[in-house]
């Protein structure tokens, strides 16, 4: 796509024998509020279906949802949106609030959700009771979103319905509403200036699996203090999918505000119902401005239970850009490295003038790797006309 304006252009490296990348997540697990009120006060509800799209989808085809629902199609049309989802009529409360949990496997990231389609399967139309708002929250990444419906929903008929033709999805009752499992403590470091106005995001791996990747913001802090000041520590309880043991985080900001430069100390991580402690040495600028450093880091586990910590080595990545390229390409370009350890999450590779035509620059950065297996490399293509 040279001499594209403004391009986009992404591409994935596979060493041999290594797996096609999935853009799927396994479990993504929720939590959903229902806050309701009802004008009559006697009736059953009818059952709630909803569907959730993901932060890239923008369009929503509302009578292709309401069909799907008469006609019990509830799985997925791609994997950019969950399947149908059935709150039963037993367990909504149409006056007060309601709590359900549910689980959805093998879709593209939907948290946070770009919109939230309800419906019911009702022969008729009725202004019987109130669905006000809906709050969800990712257990994955601790995003809560609060959806105004402001929707009517009708009482049920009491008639005998048609079987559904396709899988039901149902959600569950929640037992209790479930305790955070981890204790995050984020040090900043006493430095001039060492704290940061950018958002914080962290990642966590271990021997059964990793997390996504979490907002540390004031909804999942324990102190209400202003967060990562200088010469402070920030706490957060999070509650994760069982990961088992961790070997490494990877944390990074996304350079906002007017003091986004950060000096990182350590995190330290325990795990409540154990009580194991790990820690996470950084002791670091993550920075934006100077291109030998980054605002991506990852750092090794050391705890008790780890006999071998993993250790953060430097890469030497160099990029040829080929002679048919544009001469006058400044480029974002972005890479990420997936190895027998986990990926590096997206890596920003910035060198003014880098990618022109013939160039061969190279750029180190610092992550913990092992075995490779796969690149994936994207850029968009910026073209500076000379004047």
């Amino acid at each position: 796509m040279p001499g594209t304006d403004g391009a986009m252009a992404s591409r994935y490296f596979l060493v041999s024998r290594s797996r096609t990348l999935t853009p799927t997540i396994a479990r993504q697990q929720f939590e959903m509020t229902l806050m309701s009120r009802a004008e009559k006060r006697q009736g059953k509800p009818t059952d709630v279906y909803f569907r959730l799209f993901g932060p890239k989808v923008k369009q929503f085809d509302g009578e292709s949802f309401n069909h799907s629902i008469r006609r019990g199609k509830f799985t997925s049309p791609h994997s950019r949106c969950s399947p149908i989802i059935c709150i039963p009529s037993e367990q909504i409360n149409i006056n007060g609030k309601t709590l359900v949990t549910f689980t959805i496997d093998g879709c593209q990231r939907l948290s946070p959700s770009s919109q939230l389609a309800l419906g019911h399967d009702a022969p008729v139309e009725a202004a019987d009771w109130l669905l006000e708002k809906v709050q969800l929250k990712c257990l994955n990444t601790g995003i809560t979103q609060t959806f105004w419906c402001k929707k009517w929903f009708p009482f049920c008929d009491n008639k005998e319905r048609k079987k559904v033709v396709g899988p039901q999805y149902t959600v569950l009752m929640p037992k209790r509403t479930p305790d955070a499992n981890w204790r995050v403590e984020v040090y900043t470091s006493n430095l001039a200036g060492a704290g940061t106005s950018a958002r914080v995001y962290a990642t966590l791996y271990g021997d059964r699996g990793r997390s996504d990747e979490l907002w540390l913001n004031e909804t999942l802090a324990s102190n209400k203090n202003a967060l990562f000041q200088q010469d402070s520590c920030s706490i957060f309880k999070l509650n994760l999918p069982s990961i088992g043991s961790p070997y490494k985080m990877r944390i990074r900001h996304d350079a906002t505000g007017p003091s986004p430069n950060w000096h990182l100390e350590k995190v330290v991580l325990q795990h409540l119902p154990t009580k194991k402690t790990y820690l996470f040495v950084c002791d670091k600028w993550l920075e934006s401005e100077n291109a030998e450093e980054s605002v991506v880091y990852e750092m090794p586990a050391f705890g008790l239970d780890i006999a071998h910590p993993a250790s953060v080595r430097t890469y030497r990545v160099t990029v040829a850009t080929g002679q048919q390229s544009v001469e006058n390409l400044d480029s974002n370009v972005h890479i990420n490295i997936f190895g027998s350890m986990g990926d590096t999450g997206i890596r920003s590779l910035r060198k003014k003038g880098a990618f022109s035509r013939g160039k061969v620059p190279f750029f180190f950065t610092y992550f913990i790797f092992a075995a490779l297996r796969l690149i994936w490399f994207r850029t968009f293509y910026q073209v500076s006309i000379p004047s």
